[in-house]
């Protein structure tokens, strides 16, 4: 089987919403999905490994600042280097689109995701107390700069 990496469209939906209850414990749904593959200001990547999505993320430009709103690797496909291929075509595409920052928002027990981010220049400059509903966990709030 291959690797398809590509930009998310419209007629991936079904799959990214497969792939999100899979790989997070409260996936987005469907409109949201829907609503930020067909906004003009977001940008998404999903990659692909036969009929099956195991990783897929984006941002949304807010006022020339890039917002990684979501970004995940199936669980069985961790530690294969996908997630940091994910990242840097994220912010590969923001440099493109002249985004000179990024910022996003990590479960404070995430280190994995943490590292990753770190590795990719990014540096934590706050927290949001409470800020997952699910468990009120806080987000450690990281910025990268020089995009």
């Amino acid at each position: 089987m291959g690797l398809e990496i590509r930009e998310a469209v419209i007629t991936d939906v079904e799959d990214i919403i497969e792939f999100e209850k899979d790989c997070f414990e409260h996936p987005w749904g469907e409109q949201s999905i829907f609503g930020e593959l067909i906004n003009n200001k977001s940008f998404y990547i999903v990659f692909y490994e036969g009929e099956d999505v195991i990783a897929f993320g984006g941002y949304q430009d807010i006022v020339g600042q890039g917002h990684i709103t979501t970004m995940g690797v199936r669980e069985d496909k961790r530690g294969f280097g996908y997630g940091k291929k994910l990242l840097s075509l994220i912010v590969e595409h923001a440099f493109r689109k002249n985004i000179k920052e990024m910022t996003l928002e990590v479960r404070e027990s995430n280190i994995t995701a943490i590292n990753l981010y770190e590795s990719m220049g990014f540096k934590i400059y706050g927290k949001r107390k409470n800020y997952y509903a699910d468990n009120h966990e806080d987000a450690y709030i990281m910025w990268r700069f020089d995009i």
